[in-house]
């Protein structure tokens, strides 16, 4: 796809950054994983992946050799140079999402104090159009207002640094759509799971190395169907990737794991009640009961979060259930917290 910049959210240390930055680097895998990931293609990404604010505890560097901002040149038709940074953040609430093991090594410095001291750092190298990758959530509420983390943060920045040039700030994690302006900094989220797209338009002035005045749009717009956009055309190349996954992990998801006591999906999260229950919630708390007495543990409840449900429960016309989903459906079942 092309990407060439990313910075770390709370998943890139689901199994440790350290097995995040073999996957982006293409290595061979260091842990014994099930044959069909073991055998895929290891191709580097590409990606420059930056984050600014996460630190070894032993020295207080930047682990892995990744950078805490990236500057990319702009060549116009005319032959002069425009130039942009970027800079990466993690959020400091990674310790509550993720395992103790994954962030011990690692400490996560303050969001605000840290894009103030980058932006300065650009400034000084005459760098003014600057955007900030951020793993932080958002949302633009239906009464047009924009709450959360993000915002809070951008107002801290305007606090420590009333002159800062950060021009753009892309937010992550919250799942919900955000598009506003907070100050002069435009601020967007695009949902979660490709459900939507930033397009971010804004001209750099060579002379400044700064967006020009207000001419920086943000969009959100929504990833269409092909129902809904018929005019788009299918790209091969994904295709003859994503045919070529589902073939390696066919024999993985289509393995028979369970039987329901009737035809029809069990529905997740998408599918709430007014107590933000789901069946497949339930479905996972009484199977974590279930788990706990069998090993003699005297639990009276469980519970999961809701936003853990990630998925409906595929169950086929024979009633049985797989590891994964027929192929027509195009996702995978997946728990995780």
């Amino acid at each position: 796809m092309h990407f060439e910049i990313g910075t770390l959210g709370n998943h890139e240390f689901d199994e440790g950054l350290a097995e995040y930055m073999r996957i982006v680097n293409g290595d061979e895998p260091t842990k014994q994983y099930n044959k069909a990931e073991m055998a895929y293609p290891h191709v580097k990404t590409g990606i420059n992946i930056i984050t600014a604010n996460v630190v070894n505890k032993s020295d207080g560097q930047i682990p892995f050799g990744m950078q805490p901002y990236l500057i990319k040149e702009i060549h116009t038709s005319d032959g002069k140079v425009a130039r942009i940074g970027f800079i990466g953040i993690e959020t400091t609430s990674l310790p509550i999402l993720t395992l103790y093991d994954n962030y011990k090594d690692y400490d996560v410095l303050d969001e605000a104090e840290t894009i103030a001291k980058y932006d300065q750092i650009l400034r000084k190298k005459g760098v003014n159009a600057i955007v900030v990758l951020a793993h932080i959530g958002v949302s633009t509420n239906k009464d047009g207002s924009t709450k959360g983390n993000a915002v809070d943060i951008i107002k801290r920045l305007y606090q420590i640094d009333p002159d800062n040039s950060v021009d753009l700030y892309i937010a992550g994690h919250s799942h919900q759509y955000a598009n506003a302006t907070v100050g002069s900094v435009k601020l967007v989220q695009a949902i979660y799971t490709g459900k939507a797209y930033d397009d971010i338009i804004g001209y750099i002035d060579p002379t400044t190395n700064d967006f020009a005045p207000n001419s920086l749009v943000s969009h959100v717009f929504p990833v269409l169907s092909e129902k809904d956009a018929p005019n788009i055309k299918t790209d091969a190349n994904v295709t003859a990737i994503v045919e070529d996954a589902n073939n390696r992990v066919a024999p993985i998801i289509n393995k028979k794991i369970g039987e329901a006591a009737t035809t029809g999906d069990i529905l997740g999260r998408l599918h709430n009640t007014p107590t933000r229950e789901n069946a497949v919630g339930e479905l996972v708390v009484d199977g974590q009961l279930y788990a706990a007495h069998k090993v003699g543990l005297l639990a009276d409840f469980a519970m999961t979060n809701t936003g853990g449900v990630r998925a409906d429960l595929h169950v086929n016309p024979d009633r049985s259930i797989t590891w994964g989903v027929p192929k027509r459906f195009n996702h995978l079942v997946i728990f995780c917290g």
